[in-house]
Order: structure tokens, then sequence, then C-alpha cells
């Protein structure tokens, strides 16, 4: 029971009327509850921008394949060269960023004939690349997957 000046009588009174009163360590407790969300927020977001990152890389670079395999006259005799002076330009391109790791990276580059549609009825080419990159997450959750492939595929006409 509580007299005319609001102050508690009982033990039991004194001791709720002291607890409700301290606020010590609750934000503390509000961190403690908070923090892993926003760790976690973290981590995902940083993934998701290497990823952006990366596509954007893979992006770049198999712009750089096509335009130097465009640009290049092929025929049987000079397929092995016109196919490495591409993946060399690929090669090139992702050596400037540091988390380029070249036994991660995939090349898939078809040689051009009517019997994969990369030559048409009018004899006309077209050049294709397929890259596939694989990736690890930043942190690995139990359960989950560990790391992703990103694929990234372009095709264009062939100048020459």
């Amino acid at each position: 029971m509580i007299n005319k000046y609001n102050l508690p009588h009982t033990a039991s009174e004194k001791l709720s009327h002291r607890l409700r009163d301290n606020r010590k360590g609750a934000v503390m407790i509000e961190l403690a509850l908070i923090l892993p969300v926003l760790i976690l927020t973290l981590v995902i977001a940083i993934d998701l921008c290497r990823f952006m990152i990366v596509s954007s890389a893979l992006n770049n670079a198999i712009s750089q394949g096509i335009n130097v395999g465009s640009a290049t006259t092929v025929n049987t005799a000079t397929t092995s060269a016109w196919k490495s002076s591409i993946e060399n330009t690929i090669l090139v391109t992702l050596y400037q960023y540091s988390w380029f790791s070249p036994s991660s990276l995939t090349i898939d580059i078809p040689v051009p004939s009517t019997s994969n549609g990369l030559i048409n009825e009018q004899g006309f080419r077209s050049l294709k690349i397929d890259l596939q990159y694989q990736t690890d997450f930043v942190v690995r959750f139990p359960g989950l997957a560990q790391s992703y492939r990103i694929s990234s595929v372009m095709q264009s006409d062939q100048i020459r």
C-alpha cells in the first residue's frame, strides 16, 4: 500500500518501486538483442555488394573479349589462336581485381558452326562467350551452400 506521499510501505513494494525506476543495464540488454541482427544485415549487405562487383567485372571482361573476338577473322586454321586471344583478353581484364582467382574461372567459347547456331544460313557468324566464376560467401552458415557461381553469357555478331 502506498501512503499519501506515494512512498511504498512494505519491503516488496519498496523492491518493486526500486526495480521499476532502475533503468541501468536496459541499454545493454537491448544491444545484446539487436546486435546479432545488425551484424547479420551487414554481412548480407557485404555479400550482395561483392556479388554485384564480381558480376560487373565479369560483364566488363566478357565485353572486352567480345570486342577482340568479333574484330578478328577466324577460320579453321586460326581457331585456337582466336580462342586464346579472347581468353587472354578476358584474363588480363580480370587480373586488375585483387579478388580474382584464375582457378575459379571457367571460360567457354564455342567455335562458330552451323550445328551450334553460331553461323546462320547466310554465313554470318556470331560469337558467344560463357564465363562462370565460383566464389565463397563472407560467412558460412551451417546447412546453407558455402559458395555460389556467377554466370555471364554474351552473344554478338562477328564483324569479320
